[in-house]
């Protein structure tokens, strides 16, 4: 009962504090909007970093993101916390599902810091596919969740192709760089291991209410996340975006295996009590005669 009140009281506290400072922070986006990015620039990524803060959320970065000016960073999805964690760290727009642009609060934040919204539908897909590729040109980098859903975080789905074809080499006049992103949720606050078991308390996937996560989620005491930068590839070097999506999955799920944490068996170290067989008992009774 009183572990239920101080997570009640905790998703309070955090949901009034981010209130306080996404009104505060949009008050000098609308002030200031001509000297701010589309994207949000810094007033963003403090938001997002205030964010960490405030929901327990330890960030450990392992490589570091491209800086090139056109960059297309690629990653798993495990939560809607994944643009809080990724956003905090690097200076590039959301590609995320129109359903996102309906949620209240989510919806206004994403579209005042320029996502690119899209549809699952093949009607709106070439439109879609020449905004992505316009703003390449124009020097903005994108994070893309390359699953095109999120999972529980312990392994990968398959990725989908279609928006990766803005990577290929005739796309742009321009090369664009292309980097994978690993996003790992090791374990929570207290130490414990994020495993099957658990992973469903920050993993927001399949046919999962959203509310009723958000409660959990935003009351639990933290997590310790890590976020590893993978290797960069250039669109002079693609000529297939089936092919660079397996190799960006294939490198994500590599990292992910090395970090996942696999079930401890412990062995005894007792030794096993030696049988007295008749034999031994007689070879003994006669070495003592």
């Amino acid at each position: 009962m009183r572990r239920s009140a101080v997570r009640r009281a905790r998703f309070a506290i955090r949901i009034a504090a981010l209130v306080l400072v996404t009104a505060a922070l949009s008050i000098l986006l609308l002030c200031f909007r001509r000297h701010v990015p589309p994207n949000g620039g810094r007033l963003r990524i403090f938001w997002c970093r205030f964010a960490c803060w405030i929901l327990g959320l330890d960030l450990e970065c392992r490589g570091n993101a491209a800086q090139y000016p056109r960059t297309l960073f690629v990653a798993n999805h495990v939560s809607y916390l994944d643009i809080i964690l990724l956003g905090s760290i690097a200076d590039a727009t959301f590609i995320a599902k129109s359903e996102i642009e309906k949620w209240p609060f989510i919806g206004h934040l994403g579209r005042s810091v320029g996502t690119v919204f899209v549809q699952r539908y093949w009607r709106r897909a070439g439109y879609q596919f020449e905004t992505l590729r316009e703003r390449l040109s124009n020097a903005e980098s994108f994070v893309l969740f390359g699953e095109g859903t999120s999972s529980n975080g312990l392994q990968v789905l398959p990725f989908k192709s279609s928006l990766l074809g803005v990577a290929e080499a005739w796309q742009l006049p321009q090369p664009i760089a292309v980097q994978s992103v690993t996003l790992i949720y090791e374990s929570l606050k207290d130490g414990t291991p994020i495993a099957e078991s658990n992973a469903d308390l920050y993993a927001w996937y399949g046919a999962q209410p959203l509310m009723p996560h958000l409660f959990r989620a935003l009351g639990m005491q933290g997590a310790k996340v890590t976020v590893v930068f993978g290797s960069v590839i250039y669109s002079w070097d693609c000529n297939d975006r089936k092919r660079l999506a397996s190799l960006l999955r294939d490198e994500i799920s590599r990292e992910l295996a090395q970090r996942v944490r696999k079930p401890v068996i412990r062995w005894s170290t007792d030794k096993p009590r030696r049988s007295l067989s008749k034999r031994y008992l007689r070879r003994k009774k006669k070495e003592a005669a």
